[in-house]
C-alpha cells in the first residue's frame, strides 16, 4: 500500500480472549487511511492464529513478531521500525477504540505545535462494567507530565519525525511514561489533548499495571535512569507521583458516578456494542 496517514501498532502476547474486539475496533474506524502493524510477542495461545486471520483478509494489515518474549516495549519497538505513517497510534490488545477515535484525533495536528495527543478514556472491568472516566488537560508541557502521566497508551498518537520517535526507552514497566517525558525534553511543542471518550482501557488484574508497589518502584527507576535526576530528586518526584496516580483514580470514578442518568445510559449502551464484537461475526 502507498504511504498512509497513520500506523497503528498493536503488541500482542496471549491475548486471545479480546483480541477481535480491539483489531475490530481498529479495522472499523471511520478515518480509513492507516496501516495495522501487529506485532506477537510470542503468543502460545489462539492469538497467531486470529493475526493471521486479519492479515490474509485486510491489506492494511501487517504482522511482525519478536524472536524471544520481551514485553510490550520491545514489541512495540518492532511496530515503529517498521511504521511508514506519518503519524503513530498505539492499542493494547486488551483495550479498544470508539469508531471515530483516529478521525477526531488526527485533526489536533493541524496545530504544528501539537507533537502528541491523547483522548478521554472509559475504565472498565473485565466483564465490560464502567468503573470511571479518565479526563486530561487541555494542554501539558514536560513539567506536567513530569508529576504525574495522564496519557494512556491505547489512546496516544504521536508525529512519526519527532526527535527520539523512533525508539521507546527498553523498560518492561514505564517505558510509555518514559518515551512521552522523552519526546517532550527533545522536541518543541506540547500534549494536546482531545475531550471526548474515545478509548475503552480495561483494567486487567495481575497486570503489571496494576500492581502498586512496583509501579511506585518502577516509576523511581524511570526518573533516575531515563529523566536523570539524582536519587533524591526521584524520590521526593514518586511521593508527588504516587498522590497524584491517586488522586486520579478517585476523580475518575467520581466522573463515573456523578454523570446525568441520560448521559450513562448512552455511554453503556455504546461501550456494550463493541464490547460484544468478540461474540458477532466470522471466526478464524
Amino acid at each position: 500500500m502507498s504511504r498512509p496517514l497513520i500506523s497503528v501498532i498493536v503488541p500482542v502476547h496471549n491475548a486471545a480472549g479480546y483480541l477481535h474486539r480491539a483489531l475490530r475496533s481498529v479495522l472499523r474506524q471511520t478515518l480509513n487511511d492507516f496501516e495495522l502493524i501487529l506485532v506477537d510477542d510470542c503468543s502460545t495461545d489462539e492469538s497467531t492464529k486470529i493475526l493471521e486471520y486479519y492479515r490474509e483478509r485486510d491489506e492494511r494489515v501487517r504482522l511482525f513478531s519478536t524472536a524471544t518474549n520481551s514485553g510490550p516495549g520491545v514489541a512495540r519497538n518492532v511496530g515503529l521500525r517498521n511504521a511508514k505513517g506519518r503519524y503513530i497510534a498505539f492499542l493494547d490488545a486488551d483495550d479498544f477504540w470508539i469508531k471515530d477515535k483516529l478521525e477526531q484525533q488526527a485533526r489536533c495536528f493541524e496545530d504544528d505545535e501539537v507533537i502528541l495527543s491523547y483522548t478521554t478514556v472509559v475504565l472498565l472491568n473485565t466483564q465490560g462494567g464502567i468503573v470511571g472516566i479518565v479526563h486530561g488537560r487541555r494542554r501539558m508541557h514536560l513539567l506536567d507530565m513530569l508529576v504525574g502521566n495522564r496519557v494512556t497508551m491505547s489512546s496516544a498518537m504521536i508525529r512519526r519525525d519527532l526527535v527520539g520517535a523512533e525508539q521507546m526507552p527498553g523498560m518492561r514497566n514505564r517505558e510509555d511514561y518514559a518515551y512521552w517525558i522523552s519526546l517532550l525534553k527533545r522536541n518543541q511543542g506540547y500534549i494536546a489533548w482531545v475531550p471526548k471518550i474515545l478509548v475503552g482501557y480495561v483494567k486487567m488484574p495481575g497486570s503489571v499495571s496494576s500492581n502498586i508497589l512496583r509501579n511506585v518502584v518502577d516509576t523511581y527507576r524511570m526518573y533516575v535512569s531515563e529523566v536523570g535526576m539524582s536519587p533524591v530528586q526521584a524520590l521526593m518526584l514518586v511521593v508527588v507521583f504516587s498522590c497524584f496516580k491517586f488522586y486520579k483514580e478517585v476523580k475518575a470514578r467520581f466522573s463515573w458516578m456523578f454523570l446525568s442518568q441520560y448521559k450513562k445510559t448512552n455511554l453503556r449502551t455504546s461501550i456494550d456494542l463493541y464490547w460484544n464484537w468478540d461474540k458477532q461475526g466470522e471466526r478464524p
